[in-house]
């Protein structure tokens, strides 16, 4: 099913973000996030320990253009990240405050891009 799902959201979203300035597809990753051992089914996702600060760092890599693409769905999140290599996304994402505290756990690929963005 993720992985259905993560084709719906590359073919029609993905191009818009990541081709526009010539990503390199070999340099793209996609992250998977789910709740994790330590997210509190009873509180809201603004009261989990460390969320304002994974937050936060989310928007520092979206900044820093490490991040090319976000999305929900359901209660899943996914995102697109450029890194050097698999070790260094894997490193990239073991780093964020939300995994450092449990509330998430994530899984990250390679991600081959075969239909880059066109402009009509």
């Amino acid at each position: 099913m993720f992985i259905k799902i993560c084709v719906v959201v590359l073919t029609l979203l993905l191009p818009a973000f990541a081709f526009a300035d010539g990503v390199d597809s070999e340099q793209m990753f996609i992250v998977h996030f789910e709740t994790g051992a330590n997210w509190d089914e009873s509180a809201p996702p603004a009261e989990q320990p460390q969320f304002h600060e994974h937050s936060a760092n989310l928007k520092r890599l979206r900044q820093e253009r490490t991040i090319l693409f976000g999305a929900r769905y359901a209660d899943l999140g996914v995102i697109i990240i450029r890194a050097d290599s698999l070790d260094s996304a894997n490193a990239l994402i073991s780093a964020d405050p939300g995994v450092q505290a449990g509330i998430f756990e994530y899984r990250v690929e390679s991600l081959s891009v075969f239909y880059p963005w066109q402009q009509p």
